[in-house]
């Protein structure tokens, strides 16, 4: 949620949006947290936990649920197993499948092969999980026009909700996560999580490679949904949403006009 003051001010004319940091990130960190509680299956009953909650503080039977890049791969899972919850899906820099080895880092590396020299990599240099994230920066793959993370930790700092030591969990958050999360949910949406009962909608940024966009795509045109609709902004990679927050907001508003608040289940598919 430290971005969130950069982008949801228009988008809180349209909607109630509320941000939750998932277990030991951000403001739900805590340093004392046992990495065994980590998995796809314990972020997924938080989840709940936090619908829950909204439903009957808001007497809705039903929300939207906006996911972003690891947030859009749990929106996917909780959207298939919860539909009797979910009025629709939003997927912004959707997962599809970032199992080691996968074909996102094929893609990748080929994307970062054809790139040494305007990188600046030494024709021996290896490319790889120490460098992978710092040179899809570089490239403009996370931030289009940026070539490192300081936009976001600028953001971060400034963020109304959180005191510095929540900006400095952030990055300790994400470390912890990274070397413990248990994924023992499906990986591979492509082949496993593509037939929903609810609207679904992806939001993509052209210049993605953190979660390409020609997977996000290939997802997309796989998926099975009473609605559907794709968005791929220009002049946008992995955080469109923070990028282009105008725009975001009028996609949503739309998507909202389109499909109504609870849209029905019987609508007929739409592409």
């Amino acid at each position: 949620m430290y971005l969130a003051h950069d982008f949801q001010r228009e988008l809180e004319k349209h909607f109630v949006v509320v941000h939750w940091d998932q277990r030991a990130s951000g403001k739900s960190f805590k340093a004392d947290t046992d990495p065994g509680r980590l998995s796809t299956s314990s972020l997924l009953s938080d989840t709940d936990v936090v619908v829950d909650f909204l439903r009957d503080q808001f007497k809705a039977d039903r929300l939207w649920i906006v996911g972003h890049s690891h947030g859009a791969y749990l929106g996917v899972l909780y959207a298939r197993r919860n539909d009797q919850k979910v009025c629709a899906l939003v997927g912004i820099g959707q997962v599809t499948n970032d199992a080691s080895g996968g074909p996102v880092a094929a893609l990748q590396k080929r994307f970062l092969e054809n790139r040494r020299e305007e990188l600046g990599l030494e024709p021996g240099a290896v490319i790889d999980a120490s460098n992978l994230e710092n040179l899809l920066f570089k490239s403009g793959s996370e931030l289009y026009g940026e070539t490192s993370f300081a936009p976001l930790l600028v953001s971060g700092l400034m963020a109304p909700e959180y005191s510095l030591s929540d900006s400095l969990n952030v990055a300790k958050g994400s470390s912890l996560s990274s070397k413990n999360m248990r994924y023992d949910m499906p990986r591979d949406l492509l082949t496993n999580e593509w037939k929903f009962n609810i609207p679904v909608a992806l939001i993509m940024g052209v210049h993605d490679m953190v979660t390409p966009t020609e997977l996000a795509r290939e997802y997309f045109d796989r998926i099975e949904a009473p609605l559907k609709a794709w968005y791929q902004f220009e002049e946008a990679a992995h955080f469109p949403h923070f990028e282009k927050p105008e725009r975001f907001a009028v996609t949503m508003s739309e998507l909202k006009a389109t499909w109504g608040d609870c849209p029905s289940m019987a609508a007929g598919r739409a592409n």
